[in-house]
């Protein structure tokens, strides 16, 4: 088995949030940004805080985008059960 990953049943592996390839990505960008400021370089410095910028700014959009798919997702389910509910009457 591998790490990050549990059994559920027999030939069923659960993918873990780790298993993501977005996760692998963004934690090769996090490590990039670490070694750039570990650097002392002003000019890296500052390069890292764009990044540091840049990845908050996606990282609203995303949480924003999620929460109004969930949004519509309710108010979707919320009309479906209202004709489930006249059709059954």
């Amino acid at each position: 088995m591998e790490v990050g990953s549990s059994q559920m049943g027999e030939g069923t592996v659960a993918m873990t949030f780790e298993d993501l390839d977005c996760w692998k990505t963004a934690r090769l960008l996090v490590n990039h940004t670490y070694s750039m400021t570990r650097k002392g370089d002003l000019t890296v410095a500052a390069e890292a805080v764009r990044l540091r910028d840049d990845v908050v700014t996606v990282g609203k959009l995303v949480s924003g985008l999620i929460r109004s798919t969930e949004s519509r997702r309710s108010k979707i389910r919320s009309v479906v059960m209202s004709i489930f509910h006249l059709l059954s009457s």
